[in-house]
């Protein structure tokens, strides 16, 4: 068992037995309800469950919160993949772009190199 659980049932037990110690009827009173008589043991077992109750709902809301920041992490995550994969595409669409566009320069190059030849060699004809 895990370490939780023993301290959980430990201090269930320690109630308990202050409880059953303590039965003694009580008058109880909260805002406009009552007096209801009732053993102080019972009233001590309900506070105990109503913290439980209300300590469970915390938990749950705070792992709901964290739920929902996992699914909009996850939404992140693949919208930035998304843009990563068209952000390579065009990368890959501007490297042809540029080598085509280096492959025209050379042949312009060597196109206006091609008629200066020729004109050196016929002066020197």
């Amino acid at each position: 068992m895990s370490l939780m659980v023993l301290v959980v049932l430990l201090v269930a037990v320690v109630i308990a037995i202050f409880a059953g110690q303590n039965a003694t009827p009580v008058d109880v009173r909260f805002l406009t309800f009552g007096p209801l008589q009732t053993s102080l043991a019972t009233v001590i077992i309900g506070s105990m469950a109503g913290g439980a109750i209300l300590m469970a709902l915390i938990n749950v809301a705070g792992q709901l919160r964290g739920k929902m920041k996992i699914w909009d992490y996850q939404s992140q995550v693949k919208r930035l993949e998304s843009e990563i994969e068209d952000l390579k595409k065009k990368n890959e669409e501007q490297a042809k772009e540029i080598e085509l566009l280096t492959l025209r320069r050379e042949k312009e190059e060597k196109k206006e190199e091609t008629p200066e030849k020729m004109s050196s060699e016929e002066v020197g004809a």
